[in-house]
């Protein structure tokens, strides 16, 4: 037989043989598919987070008994157990393309059995901008200063757990990419063209106006590091001394209209918390007032107090 013949007829039994050296594996199991897709989502909805690695997705599958009281308890050991005995054949690919999106892409072989690519939530972020500007009348210049003033008490108090954890943790990590922008009324934070986070009721806008006034709620207070000590107990100490030296000047009876928010710092003395408040702070009241919250301040080291007064002539 010709030499080039047999070499033709060798090669198709092997190409035959092995199928051209590619290796078959059964479809993947529909039901699988199903069950993979919603236990990322509940994991994702329990803890605001998606599984990194195919052992972490394993080992927080396992530790959660909730799953029995789902509707896929029924398919949960069989999905459990096709990735672990297929691991070697898995590729779980995850990764952050740009710092505001995620991309979770997850191969049986060359077979895409899952995919997610969204658009970061942050969540929490937004109730710990809120919570900071109400405690503090401001928006902080940081995310460090944001943390650092035990927002992720406040967060947690929001029903948002581990997400405030998780939130803080990759903005830390990815600082340095992340532009803070605090405007006069507003903060703005951004990576590259996103916008990770925006408000814009700053509490010169919530506060500023009558109605705050006439209710007199306007009382905070703040160490000498600048983080916020309020208590109820100094309100009302800080209350009582002002309506004493009030008694003074005008008839305790007498209702006033005029209300004025002022903050005090013991190296600077008072001035006009809103900007558009016009106010003269050189009458004899308002002297009084800034020997008294400079005791006030001496005796509780505070480095700023925030409080409302009527205007005395």
């Amino acid at each position: 037989m010709n030499r080039n013949v047999m070499f033709l007829i060798l090669s198709f039994m092997v190409s035959s043989l092995f199928g051209g050296c590619s290796v078959s594996h059964s479809a993947i199991n529909p039901i699988i598919r199903a069950t993979l897709s919603k236990l990322i989502q509940s994991r994702y909805d329990n803890t605001c987070n998606y599984p990194k690695t195919i052992d972490e997705f394993v080992s927080y599958t396992e530790k959660h008994d909730s799953w029995k009281y789902q509707p896929i308890k029924d398919s949960l050991q069989t999905t459990l157990t096709f990735f672990k005995e297929e691991r070697k054949n898995i590729t779980w690919n995850f990764s952050y393309p740009t710092v505001t999106a995620m991309d979770l892409t997850i191969l049986y072989y060359d077979d895409t059995i899952y995919r997610k690519t969204d658009k970061l939530l942050f969540p929490g972020l937004d109730v710990s901008l809120y919570s900071y500007n109400w405690y503090h009348l401001e928006y902080p210049d940081s995310i460090e200063e944001l943390i650092a003033y035990d927002s992720l008490s406040h967060c947690l108090h929001q029903g948002f757990f581990q997400c405030c954890d998780e939130t803080f943790d990759y903005l830390l990590k990815n600082k340095d990419k992340i532009v803070w922008r605090k405007g006069d009324g507003d903060i703005l934070i951004m990576a590259g063209d996103d916008t990770i986070a925006f408000q814009g009721d700053d509490s010169q806008i919530q506060y500023c106006d009558d109605s705050v006034f006439s209710n007199k709620t306007v009382f905070r207070f703040f160490d000498v590091s600048g983080k916020y000590a309020y208590s109820e107990e100094l309100e009302k100490n800080l209350k009582t001394r002002l309506t004493i030296l009030r008694e003074k000047y005008i008839n305790a009876s007498q209702e006033e209209t005029n209300w004025h928010i002022l903050e005090y710092y013991p190296e600077i003395g008072l001035r006009p918390f809103c900007k558009n408040d016009d106010i003269q702070l050189d009458t004899k009241w308002f002297q009084e007032i800034e020997t008294l919250l400079y005791q006030f301040c001496s005796e509780y080291d505070f480095g700023k107090v925030v409080f409302v007064v009527p205007r005395i002539q």
